[in-house]
């Protein structure tokens, strides 16, 4: 099982943009952050200060906060900055020193490990839900593709959002692809939920039920297969949303 905290949310140590997503291709920084041992009640009060910091800056880009909640890593802290174009790093260069000065008194002194990386959202393959607003749940799907079935996997995520769409299905996810910041080639799904009981199939049905309802037998089995056969390994976990350590612009509230 590849270690996902090298890949977090993120082909090996290069990046690698495809020419036909170079325009304007959406940019999810994701930062892992693991607190010193029993500084975590610090670190959550120092970094609603540095929050503060960003509001003073008038941040016009949000940075949400997310808690592991399962499987190895729990307990590590998520802070992504997402919805960016590669620009929008740049204006934050203008003044990125205050941002570490303040960050280095703030949060710095107890965090032991802090892994940056950069992921790209697949819009085309995404079945983005209704609104902006962070879900209080997610369940990550991290999967570690084989070399050479990239086109594979993308056609079996082409028909799952094909079927889901038909049927009207009431769940969405988002698919990301690691261009910088880890193994590769990684991609993640994340499924967002409200509850944990909306982790139950929708009515009961389940999604590989749709699947052969909306494409038929021969299709959903050729899109079971495109899948199987395109995965190296496949590592999980789940996410809490934490309004209170994530900073929202003025103007999205």
């Amino acid at each position: 099982m590849f270690n996902m905290r090298q890949s977090c949310l993120a082909l090996a140590a290069t990046l690698v943009v495809s020419p036909a997503f170079a325009e304007d291709p959406v940019i999810n920084r994701v930062v892992i952050w693991k607190a010193k041992p029993g500084m975590e009640a610090k670190l959550e009060a120092g970094l609603k200060v540095h929050n503060a910091f960003h509001a003073k800056k008038n941040d016009p880009m949000g940075h949400n906060t997310y808690v592991v909640t399962s499987g190895p890593n729990t307990g590590d802290y998520v802070r992504v900055a997402g919805g960016r174009n590669w620009k929008d790093f740049d204006a934050e260069a203008a003044w990125q020193k205050e941002d570490q000065a303040d960050s280095a008194i703030n949060t710095t002194p107890y965090v032991a490990s802090a892994v940056p990386s950069y992921y790209r959202l697949r819009t085309d393959l995404s079945r983005m839900p209704p609104g902006n607003a962070p879900a209080a749940l997610y369940s990550l799907v991290f999967l570690r593709l084989k070399i050479g079935k990239l086109d594979d996997f993308e056609q079996a995520q082409k028909l799952s959002k094909e079927a889901a769409d038909k049927a009207k299905w009431p769940r969405y996810w988002s698919v990301f692809t690691l261009l910088n910041g880890g193994d590769g080639p990684t991609w993640v799904i994340s499924q967002p939920r409200d509850k944990y009981a909306d982790f139950n199939p929708p009515e009961g049905k389940l999604f590989a039920d749709m699947l052969e309802e909306q494409l038929g037998k021969d299709a959903a089995r050729l899109r079971q297969e495109l899948s199987d056969s395109s995965v190296e390994s496949v590592f999980t976990e789940m996410l809490e949303y934490r309004a209170d350590l994530s900073y929202v612009p003025a103007a999205a509230k």
